[in-house]
């Protein structure tokens, strides 16, 4: 997980020396991860302690706005529209993409885009913009 920081610094380390690609999909918030996990505990899958989830969730966003600037093409995705009635998995909604520690979408200039963006993701989307830094 990026919430802790073994993975991050696993990863930060990695791009001193190779192109790393990140794939990344979020929750829009700690409660449902919690929901995700117990439907996961239901289903035979591991647990995760509650408190954890809590601890984790804004220490993730952090870690991934810290990686941008860093690996060489990043993807993030809202993961949180949960399945239809009927089983039918949506699939998670793309909200930006950069290359080399640029915003490929949205572009600065996609004021819709940027507007319908989901909640959770803003503090990651204005660190996009900004070149994947962090405002000081």
């Amino acid at each position: 997980t990026l919430g802790g920081k073994t993975v991050a610094a696993k990863i930060l380390e990695a791009t001193k020396t190779h192109d790393v690609l990140v794939w990344f999909c979020g929750l829009s918030s700690p409660e449902l991860h919690v929901a995700r996990v117990k439907a996961r505990v239901a289903a035979g899958g591991h647990p995760i302690p509650e408190e954890k989830i809590h601890e984790r969730y804004p220490l993730t966003q952090l870690n991934l706005i810290k990686l941008m600037p860093h690996v060489a093409y990043i993807q993030v995705y809202d993961n949180s529209t949960e399945a239809a009635a009927d089983g039918t998995v949506p699939d998670p909604l793309l909200v930006l993409e950069m290359e080399k520690g640029r915003a490929i979408s949205p572009a600065s200039d996609d004021l819709i885009a940027l507007l319908n963006a989901p909640e959770w993701t803003r503090p990651i989307l204005e660190a996009a913009l900004r070149g994947g830094r962090t405002r000081d």
